[in-house]
């Protein structure tokens, strides 16, 4: 019953002029920056380890950004079955090259990304130019939003893959031929491994780093950033294969890039995230 609850309020929310979206996401953030205590604490705390060099007022600013960049995210979802018809008018491409090379010949690619501008929109737009893409991702404790989360991803094509089934399901995919999706600043709570992030010490998962060293497939970085109401610059910034098997050297690179475009934009990163902790 609530899977269907959650299918006609998002269905209400996705046909709202893009105006009114905005302007009730922003409102929904702002909100959510004064009374969910316990996330902007751990957000704050974050951006003291990563910016000490900001005053806090200057923190408090990027803070509050981005809770209201994490609500347009959320609200973004709900325009996922609109996004096919208006792809030319959505997004804008940099970087295609470094994918377009990397998939050629036919044996798969690591995408790697972080929880920036919106990744789940990223992945449509990757679909809509013809790719096959998987994604690995983190089951939602509500099952039924998890439930409607994944029909707003098979509808443009993206193939969600549990965690559970991360491995098998992704040496699946590059056999295939397919892009794996991999979001890879997320805290590793068990297998991991210690790698420097902002100068600070963070464990990473080791996943896509063990299938780049069985399968030797390129990495690729996308920068899903946003510009806009309903505006996004999808960069494909660079085609990644290590010249060497040193898992701690690969996995400190890809802590090092993904740091890189989250300095350029802090606030469209998702801070309040428990990283460090």
């Amino acid at each position: 019953m609530k899977y269907f609850f959650y299918r006609l309020l998002g269905f209400f929310i996705g046909i709202l002029p893009v105006p009114i979206f905005y302007t009730l996401a922003e409102y929904v953030g702002k909100t959510a920056y004064i009374f969910w205590g316990k996330r902007r604490k751990i957000g704050m705390e974050n951006l003291k380890k990563a910016f000490p060099e900001k005053s806090n007022q200057e923190l408090k600013i990027i803070l509050e950004k981005t809770f209201i960049n994490f609500s347009y995210t959320f609200f973004e979802i709900f325009k996922q079955p609109y996004v096919k018809n208006n792809i030319d008018n959505i997004f804008r491409v940099k970087g295609l090259e470094n994918l377009e090379t990397a998939y050629s010949d036919g044996k798969g690619v690591i995408l790697v990304t972080a929880h920036f501008g919106n990744w789940e929109l990223a992945g449509s737009f990757i679909c809509s130019l013809g790719y096959k893409l998987g994604v690995i991702q983190k089951t939602q404790k509500n099952t039924d939003f998890d439930r409607l989360i994944n029909y707003y991803r098979t509808l443009n094509n993206i193939k969600p893959i549990g965690r559970k089934t991360a491995l098998k399901d992704g040496i699946k995919a590059l056999k295939n031929g397919e892009i794996l999706g991999i979001i890879a600043d997320q805290k590793a709570n068990t297998s991991g491994i210690i790698s420097d992030f902002f100068g600070i010490l963070a464990k990473i998962m080791l996943l896509f780093v063990r299938l780049y060293l069985k399968f030797k497939r390129p990495i690729v970085f996308v920068v899903p950033k946003r510009t806009g109401q309903m505006k996004f610059e999808v960069d494909f910034i660079e085609k990644y294969e290590p010249e060497c098997d040193n898992i701690e050297e690969i996995t400190q690179y890809i802590n090092d890039r993904l740091e890189s475009f989250i300095r350029e934009t802090p606030e469209q990163w998702f801070w309040p995230h428990n990283r460090w902790g």
